[in-house]
């Protein structure tokens, strides 16, 4: 029995697919080899299982990258603003 199953479980926090997505994306760029898929299908919450901890340490900071990025990604899609025109008076 562990110490921890009289406290009551948090709610898990689903990945989103874009931000896993950006994540795969940027997993690949990166050098030194990719994670494996069975391993983000894990981290991700699709499957169970265990994740080594050096690609668990990987995914969690591609990940975080990815989540900030779109963040800031989002942010630009709706500060967007027509332009706008002043008159200028020629005389």
């Amino acid at each position: 029995m562990c110490i921890c199953d009289d406290e009551e479980a948090d709610e898990r926090v689903l990945i989103e697919d874009t931000v896993l997505a950006r994540a795969r994306i940027l997993d690949a760029a990166r050098g030194g080899g990719s994670v494996a898929d069975e391993a983000w299908a894990i981290f991700a919450g699709k499957t169970g299982g265990s994740v080594a901890w050096p690609d668990y340490q990987r995914m969690q900071t591609i990940y975080e990258s990815a989540a900030n990025l779109e963040k800031r990604l989002a942010h630009m899609r709706r500060e967007r603003r027509p332009l706008r025109r002043r008159a200028i008076a020629v005389g």
